[in-house]
C-alpha cells in the first residue's frame, strides 16, 4: 500500500515538474554558448563561446569542439548561438515576435532647464532647499592650475 502511494505521488510530482519543459535539440554544425566557470572563481558561471556542435550523444548530451579538443556537455549547459546579423531568427528558426524578444533596448532622455536668481546668476540644483546658492558659491581649490579650474 505504501509502495503504491509512493508511486502515485512520485508520478504526480514528475508531471508537475515537467509541465513547462521543452525538449531542445541541436544539430551538428550549430554554434552554441557553454555555461562555464569564470577564470577568477569556479563558483561563478558565465556563457562562453561560440563553439561548434560535433555530434549528439544520447538524448541530452552533445559533443562540443573547443579549440582542438572535444568535450561532452549536457543540453542544460548549452544555449544556441545566433549571429548578430541573424536577429530575425528565434530558437526554433521562426521569426521573433516583439513580445518574445529577449533583447531589450532602453532609451531615456531628460531635459534640465537652468534656473537663474534675481541677479541673473546660474543657480545650482539640489544644493539648498531655497535655491539660494549660485555658481559663485562653489569653492575651487587653489592647488589646481588655471586650465583645470
Amino acid at each position: 500500500m505504501v509502495k503504491e502511494s509512493l508511486c502515485k505521488s512520485s508520478d504526480k510530482a514528475k508531471k508537475h515538474f515537467d509541465r513547462k519543459t521543452l525538449m531542445r535539440e541541436l544539430q551538428s554544425g550549430d554554434s552554441v554558448l557553454i555555461m562555464r566557470p569564470t577564470d577568477s572563481s569556479k563558483l561563478l558561471m558565465q556563457w562562453k563561446g561560440p563553439y561548434e556542435v560535433v555530434e549528439r550523444v544520447g538524448v541530452t548530451d552533445y559533443r562540443i569542439r573547443i579549440g582542438k579538443t572535444e568535450k561532452m556537455y549536457h543540453i542544460n549547459m548549452l544555449k544556441k548561438y545566433f549571429e548578430s546579423g541573424d536577429s530575425s531568427k528565434g530558437v526554433s528558426g521562426a521569426s521573433k515576435n516583439t513580445e518574445e524578444s529577449s533583447d531589450l533596448e532602453c532609451v531615456a532622455a531628460a531635459v534640465i532647464e537652468d534656473e537663474t536668481d534675481e541677479d541673473g546668476e546660474l543657480m545650482l540644483p539640489g544644493l539648498s532647499p531655497g535655491g539660494s546658492e549660485t555658481v559663485k558659491d562653489v569653492h575651487i581649490s587653489s592647488d589646481l592650475s588655471e586650465e583645470q579650474q
